[in-house]
């Protein structure tokens, strides 16, 4: 009997033990969500930048290609003097 209740003991133990390696691996699970979560709310967020950089890179591009600049350049050029 005192073997038993020696192996009921570590039984209960190892039991507790696991209890709580499950309980961390939950809370790990759960931090590891939130970060995948953040993650995907950043990229989301760079495409977006992305996107809005693009733009303006091609609004730049279609002002400086415009006739309005080529004509206006001598004028940039005298303020450039003064």
């Amino acid at each position: 009997t005192d073997r038993l209740s020696e192996r009921n003991q570590q039984l209960a133990e190892t039991t507790d033990r696991l209890s709580e390696r499950d309980q961390q691996l939950a809370e790990t699970t759960d931090r590891l969500s939130e970060r995948n979560q953040q993650l995907a709310d950043l990229l989301l967020e760079l495409s977006v930048q992305q996107a809005t950089s693009k733009e303006l890179s091609s609004q730049i591009d279609e002002l400086l290609n415009s006739n309005s600049w080529k004509i206006t350049r001598p004028l940039r050029s005298i303020k450039k003097i003064f």
